[in-house]
């Protein structure tokens, strides 16, 4: 049997090479180290994220641990906690206004808190209280609020939307 030891006269060299500089770039790409920082403090695993609709460097985190949790991304820091439910925390969502909370879990409660925003300093409340309790049939996997109106909306094993006056 003959072999062809010159690689160039190697019929898939073309194939090959072209195979070896893909793999170089998807290599490169993995360890090009993109990773910023870690917002640490949760004591199980986050499920669900929301930004808040003003400020940029606001973000509110909810895990299974049932723990809300407010972080200053500039400063990487929590700047406001609340043990929110019983079991995993589902959804999270901010008002529209940027003046309050809702969060979702398993303990089929949805948990409307109000949160100040002042001077770019979180205010705790002094009883770290949900403002309001929503009681449902079922434990609810997301939540997401209304940009303009004052509604939101769940779901479960059913979709449904909800006004925070009534």
């Amino acid at each position: 049997m003959h072999r062809n030891v010159k690689p160039e006269l190697h019929q898939f060299e073309q194939a090959r090479e072209y195979t070896r500089a893909v793999n170089a770039v998807k290599l490169d790409r993995i360890f090009a180290k993109p990773f910023v920082g870690a917002l640490s403090g949760h004591a199980d695993g986050v499920y669900c994220l929301a930004k808040h609709p003003r400020q940029l460097t606001c973000v509110v985190s909810g895990s299974a641990d049932g723990e809300v949790r407010v972080w200053n991304l500039g400063s990487r820091e929590c700047v406001w906690k609340a043990g929110a439910h019983k079991g995993f925390v589902r959804g999270v969502s901010v008002t529209s206004a940027g003046d309050g909370i809702l969060s979702v879990g398993d303990d089929k409660c949805i948990r409307l808190w109000s949160m100040d925003y002042d001077n770019r300093n979180w205010t705790d409340p002094v009883d770290n209280e949900p403002e309001a309790v929503f009681m449902g049939k079922a434990s609810y996997n997301a939540v997401d609020y209304h940009q303009k109106n004052e509604w939101f909306c769940t779901a479960s094993n059913a979709v449904d939307v909800w006004d925070v006056n009534r």
